[in-house]
């Protein structure tokens, strides 16, 4: 039975970011036309953005079932924290054609995956580095997003 709950933990925590960010994208209006009427230093081809963050999301799901297999709590509300941020900003920045507000939640989302980067980090050492990859795209995203709030 262990083996389970082990297995619908990994289960939830691998599909949870999946769904809602499927969710989300489903109830929002077309993605591409808003992106491509918008001027900015960068184009990336829309179809990245789906790539990347399935990946991503499937990462940060190992992050989440590290921290709940660990009873982690503190970890958890952190882990959740930035996950209820990333889930914002796009029906901030798409459903309200909002850049602004979306650099400011990105900013914020930036700050807290690095908190949660340093956090994993001092309790279970180089698994932290599973979150390395989103870091790194949360500064592209978030320089693109500078742009685009700059020049539109």
């Amino acid at each position: 039975m262990k083996k389970l709950n082990l297995n619908l933990d990994l289960a939830f925590n691998l599909l949870f970011p999946l769904f809602i960010s499927f969710v989300i994208s489903m109830t929002l209006p077309n993605f591409t036309t808003y992106y491509n009427s918008l001027v900015t230093l960068v184009r990336v081809p829309p179809i990245i953005f789906p790539i990347v963050w399935t990946i991503l999301y499937i990462m940060m799901g190992f992050v989440g079932y590290k921290l709940s297999q660990n009873n982690d709590e503190k970890g958890e509300k952190l882990y959740y924290a930035q996950l209820l941020i990333n889930f914002l900003w796009t029906p901030v920045f798409f459903g309200l054609k909002s850049p602004v507000f979306g650099l400011i939640l990105i900013a914020l989302l930036l700050v807290l995956v690095i908190w949660l980067f340093f956090y994993v980090k001092s309790k279970y050492g180089n698994f932290a580095y599973i979150l390395l990859p989103y870091i790194i795209w949360l500064l592209f995203a978030t320089f693109l997003n500078f742009s685009i709030a700059i020049l539109n």
